[in-house]
């Protein structure tokens, strides 16, 4: 049977002490002490697992308990509760792992905080004994004292987590008690860490001797987390003035009317609002952490350079497609001959010889509420890369892809397009430099080709030679624009015409 846990109630109200003590004396070992010397004593002499200290006892009051308690190694972790009578700034608080009590005293609430502190000690313990794997829940011990513990322990491995807000996942990766890297989705570093200590449910497991591939953090445990939970109040306290994650903005000014002068996360913030207009991508992707991310975000509201879109009240939007056109397309790519290794997760390539077409295709695509976002501004800037992801209803998700609007690319395109079930030709003005890479595509890779093109803009050529069984594969469709709505006309098109065709004969 494992031992009683002790309990030390330092304060010189005795009514108080009474009441905390037939409270918590069913449960716990409890030892009182009516002034801060005598608290002391009994700290080092009894060890207790907790400390209740009233911020008025005499004699020692509660800074220099702390200090002395921090300072002995037989005292140093030994969790403490300050009980006031009035709320203490976050400055007088530092260092009190378990925080504040304001009096008077609701008992349910001292019992619910000191049982709280209980199951932490007792994941604490699990974690410090275990040599190995260990796992747990966030539920009975807080990230912050976790990453504390493996740090400690000078513990090498991978802090693996789970069933975080939304489903999320992470990994922090440590060496020799030093945190070495934070991972969660597309975020990482410091950025990733802060906001992995506001995690307060999920499932963890740590795995020994796990190394990270790069080392994305610097700087003490103690300073990495105090700056992260210092972030993460000011996000709680900030909540209600900030856009939410699913809230989505719409840039007012033109690129070459931006203020310049700005600072280097706000201006970060305005370029990436062209491709990421909800707000919980543009925090993701922007390199700042989450609250630097928040705080540009309201100046740039403020200043009236971007504005909240409220979403019109009309009818639901219809999907993509049907789902009697998701099963057609399903059994076409299952009929179509493609390698298993791609059939779960096939491509689609996007050929655009104009920039201006290839940013204009990103942008239509992010406001997409199926379309996941890769690093679109890379992708417009370099001219080629991972878009992001389609995904029809959980049952299929496509990855898109641009391909280098330059033939000489080919090697590149070559590795690039495997897998690839269909591809989409944006614009035929300035085709002539892409012949090779839409060869690529209809004979390499026997895709279907979906040509777009404006009213203006000629015909695409079709082959009449040994090739024109693959040039005859073609679809073709004309639009104005390529506004979302246009877009998403292309894409039904994609899907339910061009998509799936005959793959038999390619190669990996």
């Amino acid at each position: 049977m494992a031992a009683r846990r002790s309990i030390l109630i330092a304060d010189p109200d005795g009514d108080e002490v009474r009441e905390l003590k037939q409270a918590l004396g069913e449960t716990y070992d409890v030892f009182v002490a009516r002034d801060g010397s005598k608290a002391l004593e009994l700290s080092i002499l009894k060890y207790p697992d907790l400390i209740l200290f009233c911020r008025r006892c005499p004699l020692i009051g509660a800074p220099q308990f702390l200090r002395i308690l921090r300072s002995n190694p037989r005292t140093e972790k030994i969790p403490l509760i300050i009980l006031s009578e009035e709320p203490m700034p976050a400055t007088a608080s530092a260092g009190l792992l378990e925080g504040i009590l304001i009096k008077p005293l609701n008992v349910d609430e001292v019992r619910a905080r000191v049982d709280g502190v209980m199951r932490r000690l007792d994941a604490a313990h699990r974690v410090v004994s275990e040599e190995g794997a260990v796992s747990g829940s966030l539920d009975q011990i807080s990230m912050a004292d976790l990453l504390q513990i493996f740090t400690m322990n000078r513990r090498t491995g991978c802090l693996m987590l789970s069933d975080g807000p939304g489903g999320a996942s992470a990994e922090i990766f440590l060496h020799n008690g030093r945190l070495d890297d934070a991972v969660t989705g597309a975020v990482r570093g410091e950025k990733a860490l802060f906001r992995l200590v506001g995690w307060a449910r999920g499932r963890f497991s740590f795995v020994p001797n796990r190394r990270a591939t790069t080392t994305s953090l610097s700087g003490s445990t103690d300073s990495l987390l105090m700056e992260a939970m210092r972030q993460q109040d000011e996000l709680k306290r900030l909540e209600a003035e900030l856009p939410a994650p699913g809230a989505t903005v719409e840039r007012l000014v033109p690129p070459e009317a931006v203020p310049e002068g700005l600072h280097p996360v706000t201006a970060e913030i305005v370029r990436l609002t062209e491709f990421y207009p909800r707000v919980g991508d543009l925090i993701d992707r922007a390199h700042a952490p989450d609250l630097e991310v928040q705080l540009a975000l309201r100046s740039l509201l403020t200043a009236g350079l971007i504005r909240l879109v409220v979403p019109e009240t009309k009818a639901v939007r219809q999907a993509l497609i049907t789902q009697d056109e998701l099963f057609d397309l399903l059994g076409r790519l299952r009929r179509s001959g493609m390698a298993p290794t791609f059939l779960a997760r096939p491509k689609v390539a996007i050929l655009c010889s104009d920039p201006g077409d290839l940013r204009a295709t990103a942008t239509a695509l992010s406001h997409l509420p199926e379309f996941s976002p890769g690093d679109l501004a890379a992708v417009a800037r370099e001219g080629s890369g991972t878009l992001g992801t389609l995904d029809l209803g959980g049952v299929l998700t496509i990855d898109f892809f641009a391909l280098p609007p330059d033939d000489r690319w080919l090697p590149v395109a070559l590795a690039l397009s495997a897998g690839t079930i269909a591809g989409v030709v944006i614009g035929t003005s300035g085709t002539s430099s892409t012949t090779r890479l839409l060869s690529l595509l209809e004979d390499a890779r026997r895709a279907g080709v979906l040509v777009v093109r404006r009213p203006q803009e000629a015909e695409l050529e079709v082959d009449s030679g040994p090739k024109a069984n693959s040039s005859a594969r073609r679809t073709e469709i004309a639009v104005d624009d390529l506004s979302d709505a246009s877009l998403e006309r292309v894409l039904r098109t994609l899907l339910c015409q061009t998509a799936g065709q005959d793959l038999r004969g390619v190669t990996l």
